[in-house]
């Protein structure tokens, strides 16, 4: 076997091994922690309904940007669009609020609002915004 083949199948070898053992940790890290996500995600959306009740759809979403800049790990990136999502369904649509966001078919049409709505909430540059605005698009979408 040549030289150069010994040293692909062990640098694949230990490619593999890498990523057997970083699955083994991520189910692990789930197993240990998926009560509490579930708690979290159910809160979230607890909150989210609670908000919607005396808010609008704008107001809903600068609550979930305020919740952003204060937390904004993974883990709360999560809960902050599950949030907005439960916010969104529940509260007052108001005025235009839907009329310019692209559906999802566009995708760089949506990355491209996405940046512009966030910068108009003084979030320019923020990729965490953008993602979060994806709950505003499936909102406007499903025209809840």
């Amino acid at each position: 076997m040549p030289k150069w083949l010994k040293i692909v199948l062990i640098v694949l070898g230990v490619m593999i091994f890498l990523c057997g053992v970083s699955g083994l940790g991520a189910w692990s890290w789930y197993g240990a922690n998926k009560d509490k996500l579930k708690g979290v995600s159910e809160r979230a959306k607890k909150e989210g309904a609670a908000f919607a009740f005396n808010h609008d759809d704008e107001a809903c979403l600068d609550e979930a940007l305020r919740r952003l800049s204060a937390r904004s790990g993974i883990i709360d990136q999560a809960e902050h669009k599950l949030f907005l999502k439960a916010c969104l369904e529940k509260a007052a649509r108001s005025p235009g609020f839907c009329t310019s966001v692209p559906p999802r078919s566009e995708i760089m049409a949506f990355a491209q609002w996405a940046v512009e709505r966030c910068a108009a909430k003084g979030k320019t540059g923020d990729q965490d915004c953008s993602r979060l605005m994806q709950s505003v698009q499936e909102a406007c979408q499903s025209g809840s």
